[in-house]
């Protein structure tokens, strides 16, 4: 989980920082999709868990809905 979590810190923060160098909202969206991408690229297992992880947040309900 560790592992994990400062992976998700590191695509947060090159993500952040590419997003508000670029000037435009197009510009924007480019350097956010594209930073992800190649993020995923460059961490395939890093992928792999995240997205493994992420997917079944949506299928979860918080433990006070659950009863």
């Amino acid at each position: 989980m560790a592992a994990l979590m400062e992976g998700i810190r590191s695509l947060n923060n090159d993500s952040r920082r590419k997003v508000e160098a670029a000037a435009g909202v197009r510009e924007k969206l480019c350097a956010f999709i594209e930073t992800r991408v190649g993020y995923f690229e460059q961490h395939r297992d890093f992928f792999l868990i995240y997205h493994s992880e992420v997917g079944n947040l949506r299928f979860r309900r918080p433990a006070m809905m659950a009863s």
